[in-house]
């Protein structure tokens, strides 16, 4: 059994956005996955319970809060875990620990960015495995994501190194309790960037 997780110590950086798509991309593998919801906000099993009531889309893999874990991990081959914001560090030491990966996502902004290298150097601290994730990345000229990532890159910051394009897809996905996968034109950009993303993480961790 695999364990991936989704963290860092800042909200709204993509975090369940993130793990939602990677739990849906391995459930498209094949592969039995359950996706923890470990976060105060329960956003991932809020998500959820939209997609149960959804006519457009049914998820291949499980949502189940942090208690359950034991009792999905038995029907699993791969377990997504959604962390809490509020990582204290014994809670950072067990993900360092118990997790195949941490993946670190970061939108290109400073304090997103500051609070994803905090996380990375905590989770090396306990000699862990991470890697950096960019979301929300303008498009067009706009070259945030890319400098962010080369800024990254130069402090020895290991990340994908496929960035994740800003889409208004993932909010009408979220809003819907489906993916972006199912969403159709520029509002499927981010989908197309996740299957790239997600192919490196799965070379890391297979």
């Amino acid at each position: 059994m695999k364990f991936i997780g989704f963290g860092s110590s800042k909200g709204g950086v993509a975090k369940t956005t993130s793990a939602i798509h990677f739990a849906y991309w391995m459930a498209l593998k094949g592969v039995r996955t359950v996706l923890v919801d470990d976060t105060s906000s329960r956003t991932a099993l809020k998500w959820a319970a939209r997609a149960r009531k959804s006519e457009k889309f049914e998820a291949p893999f499980e949502v189940v809060p942090m208690f359950k874990l034991v009792r999905a991990a038995q029907r699993a081959d791969m377990i997504v875990l959604d962390i809490r914001t509020n990582i204290d560090n014994r809670y950072l030491r067990d993900l360092a620990e118990d997790c195949d990966l941490v993946i670190i996502p970061t939108k290109p902004d400073i304090d997103s960015a500051v609070a994803a290298a905090e996380t990375a150097r905590k989770i090396v601290r306990y000699s862990g495995i991470y890697r950096m994730l960019l979301t929300d990345c303008p498009t067009g000229s706009n070259k945030a994501g890319e400098d962010m990532q080369a800024d990254l890159e130069e402090s020895r910051f290991s990340s994908i190194q496929q960035r994740i394009r800003r889409s208004e897809g993932i909010r009408h996905a979220s809003l819907d309790g489906t993916t972006v996968a199912q969403q159709t034109g520029n509002y499927r950009v981010a989908w197309e960037d996740y299957q790239v993303a997600f192919e490196e993480i799965y070379e890391i961790v297979k």
